[in-house]
């Protein structure tokens, strides 16, 4: 099955889930403006812009919604309010288990936008669960540097100058050069049998190639998605981990 035909079945393994969005990408992103700047590198909060000036007009979302469109792959995390029957679901047998690794918004199988946008993108549009969105959109904001670079691919804002460029090239320069190495980031996530046949365990590759073990679980009385640990640091996973269990816990 191609990835538009996959896109009708609401639970995916995991190497289905992976033709669907890389299917959608490698329809939908040729089709747009080239990147100037890897949308990859750009923060999706005002806070951190490093492009974008500080008198750079926000745009609208109520006009926009193009990241509702040029975004394929929305998770829906655990402790969202998103209903299962509004995702796609990735499911994996791991030993005695058959457990969620991941979920996310479906989308529409004509155009791949979020199934939950209302309108015209572009023009107006709007969110059928802005109440309820999950946190990937709630975090990403209007008038970041990801912002700004999406509307470029629609065509929607002029292309950066080449003097305004090469600024932004060096403040990411400078940007990347302060992280330092204590920034190693989660490349990729796998869930597989833990050591005793009992429980699940959480297994990353960082983008310094090292593997680690970050988490073993038991599926009766935890969920984790895959989609939780991709691209944050070491240490935001186990403050994700930390906090699950203090919640857990409950007060003392």
């Amino acid at each position: 099955m191609d990835h538009r035909e996959l896109l009708g079945k609401e639970e995916l393994s995991e190497e289905e889930s992976a033709c669907v969005f890389n299917g959608m990408c490698d329809e939908l992103w040729p089709e747009l403006l080239p990147q100037q700047i890897h949308i990859g590198q750009l923060p999706a909060r005002t806070s951190s812009n490093v492009v974008t000036t500080t008198d750079t007009p926000v745009p609208e979302c109520s006009s926009c919604g193009l990241c509702c469109t040029a975004f394929v792959r929305i998770p829906a995390e655990p402790e969202s309010k998103v209903e299962d029957d509004e995702t796609i679901r990735v499911i994996k047998s791991i030993g005695e288990f058959e457990i969620v690794v991941d979920r996310f918004i479906k989308r529409d199988p004509n155009d791949f936008r979020c199934t939950k946008l209302e309108g015209e993108p572009g023009v107006a549009v709007s969110c059928s669960i802005y109440e309820r969105r999950p946190n990937s959109c709630r975090v990403f904001e209007a008038g970041s540097d990801r912002c700004h670079a999406i509307r470029r691919a629609y065509g929607l804002e002029p292309f950066l100058t080449t003097s305004e460029m090469s600024a932004a090239l060096e403040r990411l320069d400078e940007r990347d050069q302060m992280k330092g190495t204590g920034e190693t980031l989660v490349d990729s996530v796998r869930f597989a049998e833990a050591s005793d046949g009992q429980r699940v365990s959480i297994e990353v590759v960082l983008t310094d190639e090292s593997e680690m073990l970050i988490h073993e679980f038991d599926p009766a009385r935890e969920t984790w998605y895959k989609s939780q640990f991709e691209g944050i640091t070491v240490f935001e996973a186990k403050r994700l981990l930390g906090k699950h269990s203090e919640e857990k816990m409950g007060p003392c």
